[in-house]
């Protein structure tokens, strides 16, 4: 059975504007300036904290020890397990900054584990504003994961 002449001009007609589109969107990208390969894009979250102005500033160990709290969503391993901690920043004024690192630089819950994180460093006492970052240019290597959590994960062979 042969297919109606109009519903073949029709699919015709569907394709050849769906090829057209494909041709031009780069085009229409380029000329109304927006990116036309996918980049990293810096993701930063801020907040104040609660701390008293009198109160002590908070140490590196404690805002470490608040990351380890945020899990990856996938993996259900945290942060500081899979070395997603980049630097911790503090100041004697309660200032925390934090910068993560992503496993890969699409990664759809780079977002998520940045605010976790903001959440979790918000709650050490002593903290009066916090900032989360994710810097797009670093590069996670599997080799920042310790031997324990690769064993978990099946990265490396059991002896």
């Amino acid at each position: 059975m042969r297919p109606d002449p109009a519903a073949r001009r029709l699919i015709t007609s569907l394709l050849v504007i769906a090829g057209l589109a494909l041709v031009l969107l780069p085009w229409f990208l380029r000329r109304n300036r927006l990116p036309v390969t996918s980049r990293p894009w810096q993701v930063t979250f801020q907040a104040a904290g609660s701390a008293p102005a009198d109160s002590a500033a908070p140490d590196s160990g404690r805002i470490v020890r608040a990351l380890a709290s945020v899990p990856d969503p996938e993996l259900g391993v945290s942060v500081v397990e899979l070395g997603l901690i980049e630097n911790v920043a503090l100041t004697d004024s309660g200032r925390v900054k934090v910068t993560l690192v992503l496993t890969t630089p699409g990664c759809p819950y780079g977002a998520d584990l940045a605010r976790a994180a903001l959440d979790a460093v918000l709650r050490v006492p002593g903290v009066s504003f916090a900032e989360v970052r994710i810097d797009p240019n670093a590069v996670w290597k599997p080799a920042r994961v310790s031997d324990e959590v690769r064993r978990r994960l099946l990265l490396i062979p059991r002896p």
